[in-house]
């Protein structure tokens, strides 16, 4: 059977860096997760660039040795064209890159936001 989430799923072990990127015209962000999905470094802008992405390459190796991983997983919503330059390059790398559909990243967006059951008050306080 074809599952192409458990098969991403299957690729995150307690070794793995996960680095989410989203994605931009000019300047994308990367954010470095565990695989417990605890943020390791706050969120950083890198260029669309030769010399930006290749900072970002940079910054994994780093985040890799300081936390002893020996894995990485880079996950981006392929958005427009201006994802090429960034994948092909971490593919040179060497780096695992797998694409995110944007409805997946927009969806849990609408799961955190849980209004309270209709018909309750307000405690007072």
């Amino acid at each position: 059977m074809y599952n192409p989430l458990a098969q991403k799923l299957a690729m995150v072990t307690p070794e793995t860096l996960i680095v989410g990127v989203d994605v931009a015209k000019r300047i994308h962000y990367a954010q470095m997760i565990n695989f417990r999905g605890e943020g390791l470094h706050k969120p950083f802008p890198f260029q669309n660039t030769t010399s930006g992405i290749g900072n970002l390459v940079r910054q994994i190796k780093t985040f890799q040795m300081k936390y002893g991983l020996s894995d990485v997983l880079v996950a981006m919503e392929p958005t427009g064209h201006y994802w090429l330059p960034l994948a092909c390059t971490l593919i040179a790398q060497g780096i695992t890159v797998v694409m995110v559909n944007p409805h997946h990243v927009k969806r849990p967006r609408n799961w955190t936001i849980i209004p309270p059951p209709s018909g309750t008050t307000r405690m007072p306080g």
